[in-house]
């Protein structure tokens, strides 16, 4: 009994989702078997929804999701594969959604593309996983620089097949060598880690690819894992030690691909830094010095582990940043961090390279020049507080991201935003830096 609508889809209603764009069931493109799900768009977008509790789910249990799409040639609009957690009642649970990469393929005679996600299930409230299909313009997975004034293109004519979907319960794998930065000294032993979550992990195989800075393979192995000398740290997680052979000073790549049953269930790839000298001790230099500015606050912490070993000097930190502003991040860390930097005579240097979202909202965007149209207000509270906390630590600062520095030459509104900032750093520190 063919129907348009395939069993257990709804159409998502909302912003954005015209009535009168639908998807139906179809027989003129197909991934596998005879039909794929078809998205036809007439302006704005489309999203089609698999129904709460047809997808249970196991608490600490690891999913993939995975499905095949294919479009025609579309400038702006984009195919999405979605997914989130809900709980017995069907009500979303926050922070759980999911998505995929955004696809849209440049000519008519493209081939079907594989969107994936993984999410692991950390909620005792969740029961059961939601999925979505979408083909959205960029008014829904754009961001709003302009705030409301911002202006989105869009595709009137589009259509995207899905086909294919598939929902596996797999092992959650992590690779680790539980090193600061993966740098090992020359005498350090080579020992890398796999932790493994999933209710049965006896059946896990793993083959190790380990190839060196210009990609040739250094080192291969093979085979079930060694569950044997593996170490339990609860249920169905169990961490097990892999042992590297002696690798000569450089920098080299490892790759784990870990099967079940034949079936490929993860793959985790790492970094490793081996070096040449033997646990020497070197002093910090001032001329040398590591631009940090696009590290996550999240690795900050190993900072003063890693740049003893490579001698550097200074350190470049984003302070204030698209991603957030470090005082509503973890101030208390922040402060450990540059006792610890102090200590090893490391130097640090606070960067603003972006508006922080909160400042970004009330001045309208996230471009710098906005500051100089903002009322004082909008920001310089902002910037005063992080000033004022941290000058004794900071003697330090720099405007603007080192890869956009061609902006101060070209737009004179970057100048102004300069002139604006230095006169608050002139209020409150003596002859700033």
């Amino acid at each position: 009994n063919r129907e348009d609508l395939p069993m257990h889809w709804s159409k998502v209603q909302g912003p954005g989702l015209p009535h009168y764009v639908n998807g139906k069931l179809s027989d003129d493109r197909a991934h596998g078997g005879n039909f794929s799900f078809r998205f036809d768009l007439n302006g704005g977008s489309l999203i089609y929804r698999y129904d709460p509790g047809q997808i249970p789910v196991q608490n600490g249990a690891h999913y993939r999701v995975e499905a095949f799409v294919l479009t025609t040639a579309m400038a702006h609009a984009r195919a999405r594969v979605s997914a989130f957690l809900v709980d017995a009642d069907g009500h979303p649970i926050p922070n759980t959604v999911v998505n995929s990469e955004l696809f849209g393929s440049k000519n008519e005679d493209a081939d079907w593309h594989k969107l994936s996600i993984e999410l692991t299930v950390n909620d005792k409230r969740a029961t059961s996983l939601v999925l979505e299909l979408g083909l959205l313009q960029p008014a829904l997975y754009s961001p709003r620089d302009l705030g409301d004034r911002t202006l989105f293109p869009q595709d009137i004519r589009g259509t995207a097949w899905f086909d294919d979907v598939t929902i596996s319960q797999v092992p959650q794998v992590f690779l680790t060598t539980g090193r600061p930065g993966n740098i090992f000294r020359l005498g350090d032993p080579l020992r890398l880690s796999v932790f493994v979550n999933d209710r049965s992990t006896d059946d896990l195989a793993a083959q190790l690819l380990i190839t060196d800075a210009v990609g040739a393979t250094v080192f291969q192995r093979s085979g079930a894992l060694d569950m044997a000398s593996a170490e339990t740290l609860g249920p169905g997680q169990k961490r097990v030690p892999l042992s590297l052979p002696a690798l000569k000073p450089g920098w080299y790549d490892a790759e784990l691909v870990m099967t079940s049953q034949g079936q490929f269930v993860g793959r985790q790839d790492l970094h490793l830094v081996r070096l040449a000298d033997d646990d020497v001790a070197i002093r910090p230099d001032p001329r040398f010095g590591l631009i940090a500015t696009d590290l996550p606050f999240g690795g900050w912490g190993e900072l003063p582990d890693i740049l003893p070993m490579m001698g550097a000097g200074r350190v470049k930190l984003s302070v204030w940043s698209a991603s957030g502003d470090v005082q509503q991040a973890d101030p208390q860390a922040f402060d450990a961090l540059l006792d610890r930097l102090q200590k090893e005579g490391i130097t640090p240097t606070a960067c603003l390279t972006g508006l922080p979202p909160a400042v970004a909202q009330r001045v309208g965007g996230n471009d710098w020049a906005l500051l100089a149209k903002a009322p004082p207000d909008a920001w310089r509270a902002d910037l005063s507080f992080l000033i004022a906390r941290h000058a004794d630590h900071l003697d330090r600062w720099q405007f603007g991201d080192d890869a956009n520095a061609a902006d101060f030459l070209q737009k004179p509104q970057m100048r102004q935003v300069y002139d604006l900032l230095y006169q608050e750093f002139a209020s409150l520190i003596d002859k700033p830096d």
